[in-house]
């Protein structure tokens, strides 16, 4: 095996990350204990004790290993010169060391990679039991070089969890960085000398959101707390505080833990604006000491910071210096609402501008299926493929959201939904979209998905479309998996041409690139499959080289051929845009009134609602179910995109979940239909598009896959008919309201357009399908005949009849023949429809 550093001396010690020292002295071996904590692992019954032996010149020491005083010793034979030596742990080598007869003992260049991993120090820690295949077989290590078989990418990684314990606390230190009192009060116990108390001073605390609940002013939002400069803390009191920084080094943390146990005390530190640029330039710093030549940090901090973007393009530019590439994910909660999450996306299409930033990462806890944001990622994709329509985004500049942009999912991380790897597989296929899926630990062996898969993630001849992200050390640091043979690599690798190993946190989890090597060995991955990952971590690099350099042709080409100009304007023109994203919503000079983007501008609104799960199996015609999916086809082709937008509300889970559909048979609702049709249509016109608004409460995920805007309701879903007439009575624009079929709502939602108008209402032009059974034939038996159709030409005649006579002559179709031709037998039909004539 080739060495880790074959030209210093690598200090004893039993792991990679020589946070379990060694020291020979005075004819005693001692092993320092203090950075561990599981009695698995140096209790009286522990693997340390009872799995060690130590060899000296090659012979058995028959000596057994003493603990005393956190530490574990080893008596040296009297009267032999050690020339080398070598522990064992259950008859596997994790330290050998040659002594030069000058400076003592290091470790032998050839047997660096012996020592045990963070994995295999957590597996043993966590089991009461040997484990068989624990320490993995060296055997299997052999031949490893980390030039050869060590990633030089990390894709997969989190800029708050990059940094180690130590850097971290440093970089704090040498900063003057202040630390909230009440979190270590409170939470860790300290106590502090009138001397250390004198210095605490007032200072802004930093949201964290997860442990929110618990009350502490220090993890609200915008609060003027006391804090303490880390440097006034005790040794011992800083060291408390690190070992908060990451998962510890034996032991392993809940989802729950890793909040409350980890991330919130790093918080403080890692989202204080003063030291983002000297943050990133310590990863850059790390991550060109440890081999990694690109690297794509996850990070929320973007969004909403201005400040943050000036600092993060200066500490690119500083890393480039050392060789290395960093580059951003904007990373949006998939636990978010979904007004939050469409929030974050249109800020984010900004942010996408910048050569810097390649990508959009789905993070947080997976409990909750792929499904459930299917339409957001339908909405970034077909906002990437739109570039020449629906932005100012000139075609001549060159802008390519589609190739230049990555989405990530986190999919298959924890068992909580079934299928979510095959759910994002089928969104890049549908979408054509890059996508990297994260960590897959959990899906069902299903041929029709491997061969998929096999053919998106080829990149011969080109990059391929989808890439794996695996996370084996966080798997085990975050107890989603419990045993090495848990690593999916046997699952995929027959399958997946394209994957990478990823930390999701260095610094955090205590691993490194060698590591996950290392652990994906355990795993059962070849070193000829870790050859190929390295060549298709090559084959990335170039490719993102190239995107690179056409983005930021475009980049230059949009605002100025000077780079330091170029990016000022951008983050001009990004304040700007946050302000815009940020007014959206109640107007603050109208309540009642609500600020839309500016698409939607001087468009005419047409509120689709009515039957839905089982008010749809009440009409009971299936002939009047198929005319209502191809009335919503025939608006969808017939309606202006440049002069109205529809409103919809919930899709009631008839179509959040489908990617695409086989026939109208799928189709479970009139929302689903009109989705459905839209949704159609916008892909194959995607630089000319409609605007689909939905009106949700906060508690609705079932969000239509063509959503381009959401307003927030307030409220229970109870005020949703009240919520949604309001808005169509407080538009920019008087619009048309068409209901068909439906129960209670779309009842309540009838009678809301049947009141006269007051003050600054729009009066509440609308239509009712008369042979649908529900809502709309009841009102419909009781209504005007001029409110009512029963078919799709029906419905054009009377839309188009509202649209000259209600809304004051306006045009709402669009001006082609067959539209024309349309509307003319629409306008002979209308004499002949019931009653009429």
């Amino acid at each position: 095996m080739n060495a880790e550093a074959p030209n210093e001396k690598i200090a004893l010690s039993l792991d990679h990350n020589g946070k379990v020292p060694v020291t020979v002295e005075g004819g005693t071996l001692s092993i320092d204990l203090k950075g561990l904590s599981e009695k698995n692992l140096i209790g009286p019954k522990g693997h340390l004790i009872k799995g060690l032996k130590l060899f000296v010149n090659g012979a058995r020491v028959e000596a057994k290993p003493v603990r005393t005083d956190g530490q574990i010793t080893f008596q040296l034979p009297e009267g032999v010169t050690p020339q080398t030596l070598s522990l064992t742990l259950y008859e596997q080598p994790i330290l050998t060391a040659q002594g030069d007869g000058v400076s003592g003992f290091s470790i032998h260049p050839d047997h660096a990679h012996e020592r045990l991993t963070i994995t295999e120090l957590r597996m043993l820690g966590t089991s009461e039991v040997r484990l068989p295949h624990i320490p993995t077989p060296r055997s299997k290590l052999a031949g490893f070089d980390r030039a050869k078989h060590a990633p030089i990418t990390d894709l997969h990684t989190h800029s708050s969890a990059q940094l180690s314990a130590d850097d971290l606390m440093d970089m704090a230190i040498r900063n003057g960085l202040n630390y909230p009192v009440e979190l270590l009060e409170k939470k860790l116990g300290m106590q502090f000398s009138d001397a250390r108390r004198a210095r605490i001073t007032k200072g802004p605390s930093y949201a964290f959101h997860p442990t929110q609940a618990e009350g502490l002013q220090c993890e609200k939002k915008d609060q003027q707390i006391d804090v303490i400069p880390l440097s006034a803390l005790t040794d011992v009191q800083r060291e408390q505080l690190k070992n908060k920084f990451h998962v510890p080094r034996d032991a392993t943390l809940t989802i729950t833990d890793m909040d409350d146990e980890m991330y919130r005390y790093g918080n403080p530190i890692v989202k204080n604006p003063s030291i983002a640029k000297e943050m990133l330039i310590t990863i850059a710093r790390d991550c060109q000491k440890k081999g990694i030549q690109y690297i794509e940090l996850s990070t929320a901090s973007m969004i909403d910071k201005v400040e943050w973007f000036g600092e993060m393009i200066e500490a690119v530019q500083e890393a480039e210096k050392m060789g290395v590439t960093m580059r951003f994910l904007v990373g949006i909660p998939r636990n978010f609402a979904p007004h939050q999450v469409l929030g974050a996306l249109e800020k984010t299409k900004y942010a996408l501008r910048h050569p810097y930033v390649v990508g959009v990462d789905l993070l947080g806890y997976e409990y909750n299926s792929t499904t459930s944001f299917n339409w957001a990622l339908a909405h970034i994709a077909n906002w990437a493929r739109a570039r020449d329509g629906k932005s100012d985004l000139k075609a001549e500049h060159g802008w390519d959201f589609k190739r230049d942009m990555v989405v990530r999912i986190h999919a298959g991380e924890t068992g909580k939904s079934e299928r979510n790897v095959a759910g994002s597989i089928a969104v890049a296929k549908h979408y054509d979209i890059r996508m990297r899926v994260a960590h897959a630990l959990n899906e069902a062996e299903d041929e029709n998905l491997n061969n998929t898969l096999t053919k998106l993630t080829d990149g011969a001849g080109g990059e391929s479309k989808v890439s794996f992200e695996f996370c084996p050390d966080s798997n085990m640091g975050y107890g989603n998996v419990h045993d090495v043979s848990g690593f999916p690599f046997s699952r995929w690798l027959g399958s997946v041409k394209s994957w990478f190993l990823g930390t999701d946190g260095m610094g955090a989890i205590q691993t490194s690139p060698v590591q996950l090597a290392l652990s994906a060995i355990a795993g059962g991955v070849t070193l000829g499959q870790l050859t190929q990952m390295r060549a298709t971590e090559d084959h990335f690099i170039a490719g993102q080289k190239q995107r690179d350099a056409a983005k930021s042709k475009a980049f230059l080409s949009h605002y100025g051929p000077d780079v330091a100009q170029a990016n000022q304007s951008f983050l001009t023109g990004l304040k700007e845009h946050l302000g815009y994203v940020n007014s959206l919503g109640p107007d603050p000079e109208n309540k009642k009134r609500t600020i839309l983007p500016k698409s939607f501008a001087g468009k005419i609104p047409i509120l689709i609602s009515g039957a839905a799960g089982s008010s749809w199996s009440d009409i009971k015609d299936p002939a009047v179910r198929k005319e209502i999916i191809e009335s919503m086809k025939v608006l969808a082709q017939t309606l202006d995109p440049e002069k109205v937008f529809f409103v919809v509300g919930r899709t009631k889970g008839s179509s959040r979940g489908e990617v695409a559909r086989a026939n109208d048979d799928d189709i479970n609702g009139v929302t689903a239909a009109i989705d459905q049709a839209v949704h159609d249509y916008n892909e194959q016109n995607p630089t000319r598009s409609f605007d689909m608004l939905s009106l949700n409460t906060e508690e609705n995920t079932d969000i239509a896959r063509s959503i381009t805007w959401l307003v927030h309701q307030d409220g229970t879903r109870a005020r949703v008919p009240f919520n949604t007439m309001n808005f169509m009575r407080y538009a920019e624009q008087a619009g048309i309201s068409i209901f068909i079929g439906g129960g209670n709502f779309t009842s309540a939602m009838i009678e809301y357009a049947r009141k006269e108008p007051r003050n600054g209402q729009h009066p509440t032009p609308y239509l009712l399908m008369s042979n649908a059974d529900g809502a709309s034939m009841d009102f419909a038996k009781k209504s005007e005949l001029g409110r009512t159709f029963e078919n799709h030409s029906q419905l054009l005649g009377r839309m188009n009849k509202i649209a000259t006579d209600v809304l004051g002559g306006v045009s709402i179709f669009r001006d082609d023949a067959k539209t024309k031709a349309l509307l003319s037998q629409a306008e002979r039909d209308l004499p002949r429809q019931r009653g009429d004539g």
